[in-house]
């Protein structure tokens, strides 16, 4: 009896692996799918951007360009006719800028191999409670005011 239930469960795990084995064969046209995906993977993240942040060093209205400096770096980014400005949540310019002052942003980087910004921000980010509410001074949901007794 022992004999014929080892034999059973070899059997069954035999058959059972040779269809998990074919089950997981990669067909020619699946895998030079697979092959090229990852292969535009890089270039898709190439294109992708990044977001920068420090204080306003420099700006050249001229040039187009915005340097921002770090405790460690100056960087200098090149500017469109597409940037969008923003300052105290409401739409700015470039010109709205003080040196000195807080500012962030994203940069996106173009096929050419050119990095634009796409937008910045002058100043400290906006309270998002404060523009969740206003009426309640900030607060999301129900006011810290005491109540009236009934």
């Amino acid at each position: 009896m022992n004999k014929t239930f080892t034999l059973t469960l070899i059997s069954l795990l035999t058959l059972g692996l040779s269809g998990a084995l074919r089950a997981a064969e990669v067909k020619p046209e699946t895998a030079a799918k697979v092959t090229a995906d990852a292969a535009a993977e890089p270039a898709k993240r190439a294109s992708a951007g990044y977001p920068f942040r420090g204080k306003l060093g420099a700006v050249d209205k001229e040039k187009l360009t915005l340097t921002v400096t770090t405790k460690s770096s100056k960087r200098t980014f090149q500017l469109s006719k597409d940037t969008k400005f923003t300052k105290n949540g409401k739409p700015a310019k470039l010109s709205d800028g003080v040196i000195g002052e807080e500012v962030a942003g994203y940069v996106k980087k173009l096929e050419e191999g050119k990095q634009v910004v796409t937008s910045v921000r002058f100043g400290p980010k906006p309270d998002a409670k404060a523009e969740a509410n206003p009426k309640t001074g900030g607060t999301v949901g129900n006011s810290t005011a005491p109540k009236a007794v009934k």
